[in-house]
């Protein structure tokens, strides 16, 4: 798990470095006063914070699954271009919490955008130019994780074992089901 959680600190450093660098930036250039660098800077500290937020709910479940669509729908309004369509109803956290990880995997393979439809069994990705990363399709078939486009699908793997899932990558459909 010390390689996990190290690919998990490097992918996490890669998503926010862009969204804080750009706000670092629009701090450095403030006293310009442009409404497109007040924009620019809005839209990073929104990315960063729905970025961290979802993250979080991830790999460290709540309590409760109610906020998982919510955290996701502000996350997916960061990446144009891609669109939700929840039709999901998690028995718990935990359950939520490995769609959230499967739909963040699913997003990454359509840079582009696309449409990614969550139901109770998983998600299914659609769009122009959508490819899951081998590395992550490897991993969610329980592989080890050597990349950190993969971090993610490892700790899916990780927290739907206990609660007795398996992962599975088929195509564009990431989805689990209850262990035999």
């Amino acid at each position: 798990m010390t390689t996990l959680a190290a690919l998990v600190a490097m992918r996490l450093t890669h998503d926010l470095a862009g969204p804080i660098g750009a706000i670092s930036t629009g701090i450095d250039l403030l006293d310009d006063g442009d409404p497109e660098l007040r924009g620019l800077i809005a839209d990073g500290a929104a990315s960063a914070v729905a970025s961290l937020r979802l993250h979080r709910f991830v790999l460290a479940p709540p309590e409760e699954a109610s906020p998982a669509r919510g955290l996701l729908a502000a996350w997916l309004k960061t990446r144009e271009a891609t669109t939700l369509d929840w039709t999901a109803d998690p028995r718990d956290a935990a359950h939520a919490a490995i769609l959230l990880g499967l739909a963040m995997c699913a997003a990454e393979a359509a840079p582009g955008g696309g449409r990614i439809a969550i139901d109770d069994d998983g998600v299914t990705l659609s769009g122009a130019k959508v490819r899951l990363d081998p590395g992550v399709a490897a991993a969610l078939a329980g592989g080890e994780v050597t990349v950190s486009r993969a971090a993610l699908a490892g700790v899916i793997v990780s927290v739907a074992g206990p609660i007795g899932c398996t992962p599975s990558a088929d195509g564009l459909r990431l989805a689990y089901s209850p262990k035999a």
